[in-house]
């Protein structure tokens, strides 16, 4: 048995969404503990989440591009007829990553396009909450969807592997009559094709 070819992609994609979320854990668990976080280890803190945000809105746009994919590869029911529960995840945590882009991106664009900061766009504290929830659930569906959607083939690949395979089982018709365009695996056949057809040979 063939040994399976192992995802790459969905594996690294994984690794980013909880790798990304690492500074924001660490400066929580930091605060749960001592309260007030000083000012040295808050600017360390400060530079990771940079690093961690540019790299959040790569991943996303990414893992959504991978996601999508892979909802094409599978389907809602197994060849058994019961519920494929894979892609069922992929629809769920797909959409819910779509459904999280306004919510993100509408106050931020709308801070950029006013100059102010994002306190100046989500002024109350009921839209600061919401607006922050929308953010830390963002790489949770990333690694949900992605976790779904691992080592599923999409369509054009599984097409290519079964034309190379079907093009590889069939033997090749090496011998052809000099009379018309009937070509033959084995040259006994072909000798027959000329008992028969006499005039074909040349």
């Amino acid at each position: 048995m063939a040994k399976e070819k192992r995802d790459w992609t969905g594996d690294i994609l994984l690794l980013a969404a909880v790798g990304v979320g690492a500074p924001r854990w660490a400066g929580a668990m930091l605060a749960a503990d001592v309260g007030v976080i000083d000012a040295k280890l808050s600017n360390a803190l400060h530079v990771l989440n940079l690093i961690s945000g540019m790299a959040m809105g790569v991943l996303e746009a990414v893992a959504i591009y991978y996601m999508l994919g892979a909802l094409r590869g599978t389907k809602p029911k197994t060849t058994k007829g019961k519920v494929n529960w894979r892609w069922w995840g992929i629809v769920v945590f797909s959409l819910g990553s779509l459904a999280l882009t306004p919510f993100i991106l509408a106050p931020y664009i709308q801070a950029r396009m006013q100059n102010f900061g994002m306190t100046g766009v989500l002024s109350t504290a009921e839209t600061l909450n919401r607006w922050s929830i929308a953010v830390t659930l963002a790489p949770v569906f990333i690694v949900g969807g992605v976790a779904f959607a691992r080592g599923i083939k999409k369509p054009t690949e599984t097409k290519k592997r079964s034309t190379r395979s079907a093009a590889q089982a069939a033997p090749r018709k090496k011998y052809a009559c000099g009379g018309c365009d009937e070509r033959y695996v084995k040259q006994q056949s072909l000798a027959a094709h000329y008992r028969h057809f006499p005039e074909h040979k040349k």
